[in-house]
């Protein structure tokens, strides 16, 4: 469609398993995320097969779930992971959404 990309080809779809990530990466999910649907998150998490990673479910939560579901804590999340600390069940505990780690479906 032309910009910075006008010259790239599009025959080749992106696919995450090709790109691997070194550094700590979280994957915050909202079950009703239409944009990155859990199932495309649990896609790129499967395939980051050395990668420090770890998940964090909202439910019903959106695209983004840490500022619009859990508005009362995500800017200590959000430190805690610039800082690559662990994010512990007493940090999701008053966020406003019931919250999990390690879960792609929050127990759905």
């Amino acid at each position: 469609s032309g910009g910075s990309c006008k010259d790239q080809k599009r025959d080749h779809p992106f696919d995450s398993k090709a790109w691997q990530v070194k550094t700590k990466t979280y994957y915050v999910v909202g079950t009703s995320d239409n944009f990155t649907p859990p199932s495309q998150a649990r896609y790129h998490f499967e395939n980051q097969a050395n990668a420090n990673k770890e998940v964090i479910c909202v439910p019903r939560g959106g695209h983004t779930p840490l500022k619009y579901n859990m508005p009362s804590c995500s800017a200590q999340v959000f430190s805690k992971m610039s800082a690559g600390l662990d994010i512990g069940v007493s940090d999701l505990s008053n966020c406003g959404a019931t919250a999990q780690r390690n879960s792609f479906t929050c127990g759905q």
